[in-house]
């Protein structure tokens, strides 16, 4: 005996098929192969697998959350201290101000390109005297009070009493060491009748502590103590190295070695670090400094969600916990927002954390749907991990 079907039942079925046909040829889902072979995805899952102690065989990419994804430009400072004989790496973690959005359809890989040619660091002040220079084949633009500037610059020479802001810098470095003599002052004469300091190239040989550049830098020159000020120039060898004259100049040169760590490391105040390697010395004894080596560099990062399924075994705590009547999942969905860091065409994963995704609950009254429906035909389709619950009136 032949059972017919109802038509509402067989509009549903047909509904049903013509719904998973559509989901399937959606350009706007995701394609599961494409993310899985994205090489940026592929460091990320590595690291993820690695931080869970998951068999990166049994797991991949399902969904990557493009609406959420932002970008930022963060620093990183490092800094190399010798105390003696003795070597200290102090790393501080990147910092990230602010997190942008990036509009729709953008491809990852693409995030990651514009951010290696547009991150650099925000403007940092730095007080002479000491010399800049820029490495590669990069210039320095100089901006001076009164509407004076300068462009193509290899080197900048800048005396006692000027400080220097630089901008679009994508690292800063300097090195530091005690047994190299640096330019101090001495009694001010008038400028008439003394050479001026502060220049290794001129009549007067005295090194400057040296700061070097990364990425073409615009530079803003002004008077410490007053900011509109005129401040006099002078080109060295050819129009690529300028000296910026102090007030008052010298007349004869003087040095000193410095024995203690900078409290003011490119701008940025660590007057803590000095205690700490002040207890780290034998004995309570304070040891100097023999060279400091600091770097301040722009670091991109990138913040999104994905969401990974992983196959679970039998053996597994997630399934043995199951009561016994109940289906035992063989994939489990877990989201997870990641922090990494731009380094060329990688990311470096920073932070990572679980997350729970918001969920949209639809719900259908059982009495809505005809008794005589038949369930057998429906085409396989895989649900979402959420509970399917039944409320049955018997």
């Amino acid at each position: 005996m032949t059972m017919l079907r109802s038509p509402f039942s067989i509009i549903l079925s047909l509904f049903i098929q013509a719904l998973t046909l559509a989901v399937a040829l959606d350009p706007s889902q995701p394609d599961e192969s494409t993310i899985t072979a994205n090489p940026l995805l592929q460091d990320v899952l590595k690291e993820i697998s690695a931080r869970q102690k998951w068999n990166l065989e049994e797991i991949k990419f399902s969904k990557l959350e493009v609406t959420k994804l932002r970008i930022g430009t963060g620093r990183s400072f490092e800094i190399r201290i010798r105390l003696g004989k003795t070597r200290f790496v102090f790393i501080f973690p990147d910092e990230v101000s602010d997190w942008r959005r990036i509009g729709g359809g953008v491809e990852l890989t693409e995030v990651v390109r514009e951010i290696n040619s547009t991150k650099v660091l925000d403007p940092i002040v730095l007080k002479g005297p000491l010399e800049l220079r820029v490495a590669g084949d990069n210039h320095l633009s100089l901006a001076l009070p009164m509407n004076i500037s300068h462009s193509g610059l290899k080197r900048v020479l800048v005396s006692e009493g000027i400080s220097v802001e630089i901008s679009k810098a994508q690292a800063v470095s300097l090195f530091h060491s005690s047994k190299r003599r640096f330019a101090a002052t001495l009694e001010p004469v008038d400028t008439k009748e003394g050479s001026c300091l502060w220049s290794s190239l001129g009549s007067v040989c005295v090194p400057l502590p040296p700061i070097e550049i990364v990425g073409a830098a615009s530079l803003v020159a002004f008077r410490t103590s007053k900011a509109d000020s005129h401040i006099k120039t002078t080109y060295l060898s050819d129009e690529t190295i300028i000296q910026l004259l102090p007030e008052k100049c010298y007349d004869k040169a003087h040095s000193y070695r410095q024995q203690h760590l900078p409290s003011d490391l490119l701008g940025l105040k660590i007057n803590k670090l000095g205690k700490v390697l002040s207890s780290l010395a034998s004995n309570g004894k304070w040891k100097p400094v023999s060279s400091v080596t600091a770097k301040l560099k722009a670091s991109g990062m990138v913040r999104f969600q994905l969401e990974i399924e992983r196959r679970i075994g039998r053996n597994e705590s997630v399934t043995s916990k199951r009561v016994e009547w109940r289906t035992k999942p063989k994939i489990e969905r877990v989201w997870f927002e990641v922090t990494a860091k731009v380094e060329g065409e990688k990311l470096k994963v920073a932070r990572m954390k679980k997350v729970v995704p918001f969920i949209e609950v639809d719900t259908e009254a059982w009495s809505s749907l005809m008794s005589n429906m038949s369930f057998t035909k429906f085409p396989s389709m895989l649900g979402p991990q959420e509970a399917l619950t039944l409320g049955v009136k018997w």
